[in-house]
């Protein structure tokens, strides 16, 4: 598969949703006094997008615990892609070749079990996603040993 690699701020957007505390999702995670860290808690290729007919779109969804202002809210990260790339995989992969800084994790990810799962699926070893202000396997207890 022979495809033309391109990144622009065109493809890319980025959107937050607050929650209200009584309504977020409870997925089993804490705030940290004085600390922000996202939870990445889903990550799947739109192939048949109503609103995007021409392209598959990789979404990242991530749900973000702020305990500098003590607000839960999800954050929505989202990139077009060629209609060739069929698989989270393939989509991946393409990426790594042409917009790896959009791999990169948000800082201090914890990957939730839902995605470690999938990744495991795929065989996929998110060596781009990783970085030093998002190492591989961080968790919760590991952010708050950390001093921002």
């Amino acid at each position: 598969m022979t495809m033309l690699c391109a990144c622009s701020d065109e493809q890319m957007t980025e959107s937050t949703e607050d929650f209200d505390l009584e309504d977020k999702p409870d997925l089993g995670y804490e705030f940290v006094q004085g600390q922000i860290y996202h939870i990445l808690v889903d990550e799947y290729l739109a192939t048949d997008d109503e609103k995007n007919p021409d392209v598959n779109v990789l979404y990242r969804e991530y749900q973000v615990y702020d305990g500098v202002r003590n607000n839960v809210y999800r954050k929505t990260k989202s990139i077009s892609l060629p209609k060739e790339t069929a698989t989270s995989s393939e989509a991946k992969e393409y990426l790594r070749t042409c917009c790896a800084e959009w791999l990169r994790l948000e800082p201090w990810t914890v990957l939730s079990e839902k995605v470690n799962a999938q990744w495991a699926r795929e065989g996929y070893l998110g060596e781009a996603e990783y970085w030093s202000g998002s190492p591989q396997g961080l968790t919760v207890e590991q952010v708050k040993q950390i001093k921002q």
